[in-house]
Order: C-alpha cells, then structure tokens, then sequence
C-alpha cells in the first residue's frame, strides 16, 4: 500500500508511530550519551584514586623508610624493632591516606578492619609467592617483582570495592 492509497486516518496513525519510534530513538541516544558521561566519570574517578592511591603508597614507603633508619641508625635500635616501628607509622599514613584521600571516605573502624584483613591477604599473597618463588628455579627477585606489582593492584581493587565502597 503506497501513500497516496491510504486514509488520512492511516497517515495520522503512521506519522504517529514515526514521530513515536524517533521520539524513543532520540530518547535512547540521550540515554546512551548520559550512560557514556557517567561511564567516562566513573572511569577518571578510577584514575584519580589509583593516582592518589599509588601517591599515598609513596608517602607510606617513605615514611617506613625515614622511621625505621632514624630508629635504626639515631636511637640505636634493631632492625627488626626499627621496622616493626617504621611498618606500624606506616600503615597508619597508608589507612588515613586512602581513607581521607584517595576514596574519599571516612576513617571509621568498620573501614579500618576491613584494612586490617586486606594487610592480613597481602601478608599471604607474600608468603604464597614467596614459597612457590623459593620452591621454583626462578631468581628470588621474580619474587619481589611479582609482588611489587600483584600487590598494590590486589590492595587497590580491595581497597576500591571493599574496604571503602560506597
């Protein structure tokens, strides 16, 4: 049926529907687009916490560093005492750090021991690769480079989706 045959009711209904199906295409791209915005925001908010997180990272690092040679090498202490010390002074910049910082979230105990247990799987990731590294014929520093970069991606995505989701 051409549309020169049909009725004038036909063509109200036909141009009804189309003006009907564009209205819900429009309204789906509008959709999509906003969908596409907030997907690009979550994305950039990732990146914006995995850069605070890696720099609240480096200031944690440092301060075992500075910490535990101060305590080592100014009030004489063992090395195991200076960086028990150093790690404790540590975990605390790391914790308030990612917590104010890098999530932007609250420092509350709930986070807090869901940071503990997140310390408690590091701790095994490293005793896990540590022994298959030693069991292995692999150079012990496959080790340290493996955990230097399985480590903070694990602390990360726990971090982000666990310890301080929202």
């Amino acid at each position: 049926m051409g549309w020169c045959s049909m009725t004038e009711q036909e063509k109200h209904c036909l141009c009804s529907l189309c003006r009907c199906l564009a209205c819900t295409l429009v309204e789906a791209d509008e959709h999509l687009e906003m969908a596409d915005i907030q997907g690009a925001m979550k994305i950039r908010n990732w990146h914006g916490q995995l850069f605070r997180y890696v720099v609240v990272g480096v200031a944690a690092t440092a301060t075992h560093v500075l910490v535990a040679s101060v305590a080592l090498l100014v009030f004489g202490q063992t090395l195991l005492l200076s960086n028990i010390m150093a790690f404790f002074i540590a975990w605390f910049v790391s914790y308030f750090g990612n917590a104010l910082w890098s999530f932007d979230s609250q420092a509350k105990l709930g986070s807090m021991a869901r940071f503990v247990v997140v310390s408690g799987i590091n701790l095994a990731i490293i005793y896990v690769v540590s022994e298959k590294i030693t069991a292995s014929s692999l150079p012990e520093y496959t080790g340290i480079l493996i955990l230097s970069v399985l480590l903070p991606l694990v602390g990360f995505l726990l971090h982000k989706l666990w310890v301080f989701g929202k």
